[in-house]
């Protein structure tokens, strides 16, 4: 039964090495046209994202009974001050990253994008020639 199935696998991934390869053959630039995104969906994005700001209040309050039970924390000012500085750098930190990278990380996107049939073409060949080699040691 194992030897019929890896005898299917074997025409599965040679079939779908030979379609993401012909996929990014004709894969042609498309021009990116601009669309018009209104200021109604934005605000409601945005309400979203602020509820999703939400989630963090009871992983922080599950992290500040953990400290205070184990002894790590005793809620004077210098430790409410050091927890309040540290998550508000952590928080710039991270935003700021996105902010820094996000271009770059645009024009990475469309080169992957342009590439993503090619690489999973390679890797079909990659499954099929694993799958030829078991079928031939059985």
């Amino acid at each position: 039964m194992v030897s019929v199935l890896l005898e299917v696998a074997i025409l599965v991934f040679a079939a779908l090495a030979v379609y993401f390869f012909m996929a990014a053959k004709r894969n042609k630039k498309t021009k990116i046209k601009a669309i018009k995104i209104s200021k109604r969906n934005s605000y409601f994005k945005g309400m979203f994202l602020a509820t999703l700001n939400l989630l963090t209040i009871p992983y922080y309050s599950g992290l500040n009974i953990m400290w205070n039970a184990s002894g790590w924390i005793k809620f004077m000012f210098l430790d409410i001050a050091i927890f309040v500085l540290a998550a508000g750098l952590g928080t710039f930190s991270v935003l700021y990253l996105y902010v820094f990278y996000f271009d770059k990380l645009e024009h990475k996107t469309n080169r992957f994008e342009k590439n993503a049939n090619y690489i999973l073409s390679f890797l079909m060949v990659i499954l099929l020639f694993i799958t030829v080699v078991r079928v031939l040691n059985r």
